[in-house]
């Protein structure tokens, strides 16, 4: 922040900045948890609703990681472990569903308008 004297520019109102929360929400809390529970499980993580998370991401939002995953096929449905097509995903920086886009693209020969 500021230092010295100076002329400071809000982007919104001092009203709306006095109403603004003291802390942010931790992003965990906020996004899609596939890509990390794809990238925990990619690094040999078994369960990653037990990793040591500094804010423990909501149960709900590691289910629906799991059940996107499953949706996708990078997670065998009953032992939701990776599987071959899930093990390539997890080797791409991409969001998975982004990355299933990816790979898929060569079966439906639209690899250059990817």
């Amino acid at each position: 922040g500021r230092v010295g004297p100076g002329l400071c520019l809000r982007l919104y109102t001092e009203d709306h900045f006095d109403g603004l929360a003291e802390n942010a929400t931790p992003e965990i809390l906020r996004v899609n948890l596939a890509q990390v529970v794809l990238q925990l499980k990619g690094m040999g993580v078994h369960d990653p609703r037990s990793f040591g998370f500094l804010t423990p991401p909501t149960d709900d939002g590691v289910e629906s990681a799991f059940a996107l995953l499953g949706a996708l096929k990078a997670l065998d449905e009953e032992t939701s472990d990776l599987t071959p097509y899930g093990r390539e995903m997890a080797k791409l920086p991409l969001d998975p569903v982004y990355a299933h886009l990816l790979l898929q693209s060569g079966k439906f020969e639209c690899v250059s308008e990817v």
